[in-house]
C-alpha cells in the first residue's frame, strides 16, 4: 500500500504539470542568485597534502568579495588579500575572479553553494596552480 504522501502525488501529477507538483510538495530545487552569496565564510583547505590554508571571504551579495587568506607549510607562512568579483548560476555554480593585493596576479576559481547558500565549495589557485578544495561554511 502506497503512502498517502505518494498517492497524493500521483494524483498532482495526472492534474498538475510537474513543476507545480514540486512546489507544492515543496521539492523544487533552489534558484541561487548573487545574493545567496553574502556575508562572511571561513574556510580550510590543504594543498598537496603539506600546505594548510585558512581564510575567510566576505561576499557582500551583489558580486564583489574579499578573501583573506594564510598559507602555511614547514618552511614558510604567507598571507595575501584578494579582491574579487563573482557570478552565481541559477544551479549555484559561479566564478570568483580575483587580484591579489601582494603580487596583483589575477585568479580565477569556480565554486558552488549548496545548503541554501549556508555553505561554499571552491577549488582555489594556491601560488599560481589549482590544487586547494576550499570548504566554506557562513558564519
Amino acid at each position: 500500500m502506497l503512502p498517502t504522501r505518494w498517492m497524493l502525488r500521483a494524483l498532482c501529477l495526472g492534474v498538475l504539470a510537474t513543476t507545480a507538483c514540486n512546489q507544492a510538495f515543496g521539492d523544487s530545487p533552489k534558484m541561487f542568485t548573487v545574493g545567496d552569496f553574502n556575508g562572511a565564510y571561513g574556510y580550510q583547505g590543504t594543498r598537496e597534502f603539506s600546505k594548510v590554508v585558512l581564510g575567510q571571504v566576505v561576499a557582500d551579495g551583489m558580486g564583489n568579495s574579499v578573501d583573506t587568506r594564510v598559507a602555511a607549510d614547514a618552511n614558510k607562512t604567507t598571507t595575501d588579500t584578494l579582491h574579487c568579483t563573482y557570478t552565481v548560476s541559477p544551479n549555484g555554480t559561479g566564478t570568483e575572479n580575483c587580484t591579489s593585493s601582494t603580487n596583483q596576479s589575477m585568479t580565477s576559481s569556480p565554486f558552488v553553494l549548496v545548503a541554501g547558500g549556508a555553505e561554499i565549495y571552491r577549488a582555489a589557485l594556491l601560488d599560481g596552480n589549482v590544487s586547494t578544495m576550499l570548504i566554506g561554511k557562513h558564519q
